[in-house]
């Protein structure tokens, strides 16, 4: 280590202390660089800290006594206007998908009905006693085989009756491809196993 020689008597310092010391020309004392970086030499090294005075604020017209790692952020006041117009557009929103909803449902319930009319007018009156008696329905198709068609949307349609020798599974499925009323539903499957089994046969899936 190199030494030299300070105006601070006839001490030698080092390269690290003649950096981290300076000599006062008043007193004669050396003075530390790194307590005159975080202390306020002016007055003492024990209060008005330059590290607490760079993340402390000791502003009273903004903070008081926050520090930089933890300044508060008061949001601006929002303009009445706009929140009135906010809350009026979730209103006009939230009415329009309502009716909407309300609009599909009625026609829903439309659909339904007049497939319910459908339905009746394409049955037989045993079919129909059945339907109101027990819920399905049963048809007899050229093969000879005899369905039965419950209420439902997917492998609702059962074999009852085959005769001697006709190879059938037991259940069936087939519908259409878009969403329909039940009614329709089995109206399709019935009109199919009744004029043409043999395409019923080869679109339905067995089970």
């Amino acid at each position: 280590m190199a030494y030299v020689t300070s105006t601070y008597g006839t001490q030698a310092f080092g390269a690290w202390e003649q950096w981290n010391y300076t000599v006062s020309t008043t007193t004669s004392s050396p003075v530390i660089v790194w307590d005159s970086w975080v202390g306020n030499a002016a007055t003492t090294y024990d209060t008005s800290l330059t590290w607490d005075h760079w993340v402390t604020t000791t502003s009273t017209t903004t903070f008081s006594n926050n520090t930089v790692g933890t300044l508060q952020f008061v949001e601006r006041p929002r303009d009445p206007r706009s929140i009135i117009r906010g809350i009026a557009l979730k209103w006009a929103l939230d009415t329009w998908d309502a009716a909407i909803r309300e609009d599909a449902e009625r026609e829903r319930v439309r659909a339904e009905e007049r497939a319910e009319v459908l339905l009746r007018e394409v049955l037989d009156e045993a079919q129909l006693a059945q339907l109101e008696q027990h819920g399905h329905v049963e048809v007899t198709a050229a093969s000879g085989v005899r369905y039965r068609l419950r209420r439902g949307w997917a492998g609702n349609v059962d074999v009852v009756h085959k005769p001697r020798g006709v190879c059938r599974a037991r259940r069936y499925c087939i519908h259409p491809r878009t969403s329909v009323p039940v009614a329709d539903n089995l109206v399709a499957q019935l009109l199919m196993l009744r004029n043409d089994e043999e395409q019923f046969l080869r679109t339905a899936n067995a089970a």
